[in-house]
């Protein structure tokens, strides 16, 4: 199901689940990491966000579900802001899946190699909530966002090649580096 056939893919697979999961296997999304996230300027730059619009900015900011319907409405699989997909798909397990396409790209994964017949779409808080179907949420992410990655050499990782492949725009970068560190330091991962 997955590639960490290495101590040094082990180890960046786990720096990148404790910094994306902020150090917990079953976790979802909450409101805090959304209104930090999404900025103003991303709202305003949408259809449904302005004084002509569907919502005003000042309805929005502050509102995490409002502002997850908003930010990622009709992209990879999400419908308008009323579908409510932005908040039910929102990042979710050790890697936090994220998108409503890529919760049903997983349930075929999922489904077709056998492990069962889970609808993640229909399920989705099986990733956050189920250790199993999370962690293999996250080794399939980590193969599909991170090891089909033209500049991610496989066989010389670096921190800031696999967490560009993760989260683009190098968000956590230092903290990243720092539990790298501690994994490398403290984690046999070669044996």
């Amino acid at each position: 199901f997955g590639s960490l056939d290495s101590g040094e893919k082990i180890r960046h697979f786990l720096t990148q689940v404790a910094h994306e999961s902020d150090e917990q296997l079953t976790i979802a999304e909450e409101g805090g990491a959304i209104t930090n996230t999404v900025g103003r300027k991303e709202l305003l730059g949408t259809k449904w966000v302005g004084p002509e619009a569907e919502y005003s900015i000042d309805e929005v900011m502050g509102d995490p579900e409002i502002m997850a319907n908003i930010a990622p409405a009709n992209k990879l699989g999400n419908g308008p802001p009323s579908s409510g997909d932005g908040w039910e798909y929102r990042g979710r397990g050790p890697l936090q899946l994220t998108w409503k396409g890529v919760y049903d790209n997983f349930t075929n994964v999922y489904q077709n190699n056998g492990y069962g017949s889970t609808s993640f779409v229909e399920n989705h808080g099986k990733i956050s909530s189920d250790v199993e179907k999370g962690t293999l949420a996250a080794i399939w992410y980590w193969n599909k966002r991170v090891l089909t990655k033209s500049f991610v050499d496989e066989g010389s990782l670096t921190v800031e090649d696999v967490t560009e492949a993760i989260n683009p725009g190098m968000k956590g970068i230092e903290q990243r580096e720092k539990v790298f560190g501690a994994i490398e330091n403290n984690v046999d991962c070669d044996k």
